[in-house]
């Protein structure tokens, strides 16, 4: 059992809160099965992400939330069915996980991808991309129209957290530390939107 697992059972059996009483949070990690994303020196986008949402998993739990992902292992996942899966269940908020890539190997730092015509989604990606610029590379907010990220009842953001080609977002690309970094930031973001703080 990974360690997100192992967190999630011990957390379950000792907080008080019942689960309907806990904030939902799920985490999208990109990408599975025959759609690998980025690839890169060998590194597949797909294998990242679910490292990461592991990890940010864990962090979320260890603060009081109800965590679940779209998938936990190397599987396809459908977009309508990754908004989906949030919807039906009353997440509180999606995280869409994806590491970036460009021919421009100068490219680094994150971005976050949200439909900001949706109020709370937008606010959702102001405080992390705030968190985010906390780890010392840029960080921006990008507006997107795109059918996956515009829930009507879901606040959904898509994080391209560093770039697989730079050689120093690579090297964190593939770092346990920098993911445990990212994971703080984004339960710091969870918290401050949901009033936690």
């Amino acid at each position: 059992m990974n360690r997100f697992l192992t967190a999630l059972a011990v957390f379950a059996l000792t907080n008080p809160l019942a689960a309907q009483e806990r904030p939902i949070i799920m985490i999208d990690p990109g990408h599975g099965g025959d759609d690998v994303g980025v690839e890169h020196a060998g590194v597949l986008e797909k294998d990242l992400v679910l490292r990461l949402g592991f990890i940010i998993g864990e962090e979320l739990v260890s603060r009081g939330y109800d965590v679940r992902l779209t998938r936990t292992g190397d599987y396809a996942v459908a977009w309508a069915d990754r908004r989906g899966q949030a919807e039906s269940i009353g997440a509180a908020m999606l995280f869409m996980l994806h590491f970036n890539g460009n021919e421009d190997t100068s490219l680094r730092g994150a971005e976050v991808r949200v439909y900001q015509a949706e109020p709370r989604s937008s606010h959702l990606a102001s405080l992390v991309e705030a968190e985010l610029k906390k780890l010392g590379a840029p960080a921006v907010t990008v507006d997107r129209d795109w059918g996956f990220l515009t829930s009507p009842t879901v606040p959904t953001v898509m994080i391209e957290t560093a770039y697989m080609t730079n050689p120093v977002d690579g090297r964190r690309a593939q770092s346990p530390e920098f993911y445990r970094s990212v994971a703080e930031r984004l339960a710091d973001a969870a918290d401050e939107f949901l009033g936690r703080e």
